[in-house]
């Protein structure tokens, strides 16, 4: 910040215009009571010490005086209020630091736990954001989604296996795919079979690579699919090929209605209303 003073004397012959620059007081105080220190001709208000903490302090008050005859003459005051810009300065703090979940068998769709950080930084603020990592999860099983308004951590199934898995054996046997058995369960899923790409997309996949199965689409770079798919369906196979996908499982929705039809072929068909009976 650059503070500057205006004098109509004589500035070529005398020192009558001659400025100089001082800062008179500082609001707050704290931690130091000489947070800034001003250039006394230039004006440049600049930072003395270090302190500076936007969570403790957002804003400081200067009072400069700028006084004529090298500051021995007259003098005039103005404010200078200095606003601290918030840095990455806070780590986030799991609260608490455990959590246990419970999932029930054959239902994917489940929140397996909420994970709930502190961060002392300005809210809605990129240094505030948390991004979650499960560090050892290996097998790629769990996501976790961040609220963007509460900054909590949603824990949940990674969607396709789990889709995959629990529909393999049904109706009496549960079926578990870890990652690393994503590549054998792939060589026998038809691409078709797999949400998303059972219409015009899943068709162009097969027609253009000549492949068949989901397995099939690593052998191809993330640059190769992207050239043929787009940048988004490119980037979308070359993970879901790994058995990797970051959308949250959604609750089926329980249905509202029910409709039940039946064909009433050849020598059973009911040609007048008469034949219809309740």
């Amino acid at each position: 910040m650059e503070v500057s003073a205006t004098d109509a004397d004589d500035d070529v012959n005398t020192y009558n215009a001659a400025i100089a620059y001082t800062i008179l007081s500082q609001e707050p105080m704290l931690p130091h009571n000489k947070m800034f220190t001003i250039n006394r001709d230039t004006g440049v208000i600049s930072v003395l010490t270090t302190g500076l903490d936007r969570e403790s302090f957002p804003t400081y008050t200067l009072v400069v005086q700028a006084a004529d005859l090298q500051g021995e003459g007259l003098s005039t005051t103005a404010t200078a209020v200095i606003t601290v810009n918030d840095t990455n300065d806070n780590p986030p703090i799991f609260n608490p630091t455990t959590y246990v979940g419970l999932v029930p068998e054959n239902e994917a769709n489940v929140v397996i736990a909420t994970l709930t950080v502190t961060d002392a930084d300005v809210p809605n603020t990129p240094a505030w954001e948390a991004v979650y990592t499960v560090l050892n999860d290996n097998e790629k099983q769990f996501v976790v989604i961040t609220d963007p308004v509460t900054n909590e951590g949603i824990l949940k199934t990674a969607k396709v296996l789990a889709k995959l898995a629990c529909g393999l054996n049904k109706p009496n046997r549960q079926t578990l795919v870890s990652h690393g058995s994503v590549p054998q369960l792939f060589s026998q899923v038809p691409i078709s079979k797999i949400r998303s790409l059972g219409g015009k997309l899943g068709a162009s996949v097969i027609e253009i690579l000549g492949v068949e199965y989901m397995g099939e689409l690593t052998q191809f770079t993330e640059s190769q699919l992207q050239s043929h798919f787009g940048e988004k369906n490119g980037s979308w196979l070359y993970a879901m090929c790994r058995g990797i996908e970051h959308d949250p499982v959604k609750p089926r929705q329980i249905p509202k209605t029910i409709g039940c039809s039946k064909n009433f072929p050849g020598k059973t068909a009911l040609a007048a209303r008469e034949q219809v009976k309740s």
